[in-house]
């Protein structure tokens, strides 16, 4: 998601099947707002894709757009009670809200960083109770109760985590490359640190990047910008690891931007530590099931 989706299911350390599908209309935060969005033809889309992967169990842990949520990292004072640390958050919550805090699923865990003054860092989730509901209505109409909904984010970090062998010290960035925009993820301390979409898209006319040497190009500048600008390092050569997913054909891009930068490139193979894996479709790379795998890896089984 949002421009595809993508299914597999796990049993042991073996990949069973595999089944994706690319989204004419991306699947978006604008899509929730059709109360009848459970008739519409995603379901037809879910129900196809879950034949083609065997069919069998009625039940689905979903990864789905960072999009969809609101994610901030947020400072809290040193000291506090468990309870001052939960009137904290919610006042924080309401400060990045225009509606009201009922309307959203809301979730927070602690970070591994501090600020410079010392305060421990809190990670904050927000969703709407809308978007669950829909999801959830959408593929019980498939005839699938959906037992999880994480973020692709998240599901990716965990993904690399289990394939590599990574040192928590070092900074590495997931590069999750879409129809239309980058989302650049970035890792430290082993954990989520924070994300940044990129609209792949010109600044003057709006229309698309459809040039590889561009968006190579352009992630760079925004790696260069965004590690800057949050004190990361003084340049690229702060990252350890770029890890490529997402998109059926990276080699190009991947290739252009290694040759720019002495930082180690990685094109993520979800399949690379199972030990045996079902039929991939002979069109399909094995990045697109990225997110789909490492949200599969929570539970071993999905479908």
């Amino acid at each position: 998601m949002p421009d595809r989706f993508s299914l597999v299911r796990l049993e042991g350390n073996s990949i069973v099947s595999f089944a994706s599908r690319e989204l004419i209309q991306p699947f978006t935060l604008d899509w929730f707002a059709d109360n009848g969005a459970a008739q519409n033809g995603y379901s037809d889309i879910i129900k196809d894709l879950h034949d083609r992967a065997g069919g069998g169990r009625g039940e689905a842990a979903l990864s789905v757009s960072s999009d969809l949520a609101i994610i901030k990292r947020i400072p809290i004072p040193l000291g506090l009670t468990e309870e001052l640390i939960t009137s904290q958050i919610a006042w924080e919550t309401e400060q990045c809200l225009v509606s009201g805090r009922n309307e959203f699923v809301i979730d927070y865990q602690k970070l591994p960083f501090i600020t410079p003054e010392g305060n421990p860092q809190y990670l904050l989730v927000l969703i709407r109770r809308t978007v669950i509901r829909q999801l959830r209505s959408l593929f019980r109409h498939c005839g699938i109760a959906v037992k999880d909904i994480d973020l692709d984010a998240f599901s990716l970090v965990r993904l690399i985590l289990y394939l590599y062998t990574i040192n928590e010290n070092d900074l590495n960035v997931i590069v999750d490359i879409r129809r239309g925009f980058v989302n650049l993820i970035f890792v430290f301390k082993n954990e989520y640190y924070l994300s940044q979409k990129i609209p792949l898209r010109h600044s003057d006319t709006h229309a698309l990047i459809g040039d590889d040497d561009e968006i190579a190009q352009l992630i760079l500048k925004e790696l260069k910008r965004i590690i800057f600008g949050h004190r990361l390092g003084s340049d690229i050569t702060a990252v350890k690891t770029l890890y490529f997913s997402g998109s059926e054909d990276l080699h190009y891009i991947v290739d252009e931007i290694a040759g720019g930068t002495a930082v180690s490139c990685e094109i993520i193979d979800p399949t690379a530590r199972f030990t045996s894996t079902g039929e991939l479709p002979a069109d399909h790379s094995p990045s697109i099931y990225s997110a789909a795998v490492g949200m599969a890896l929570k539970y071993k089984s999905v479908f």
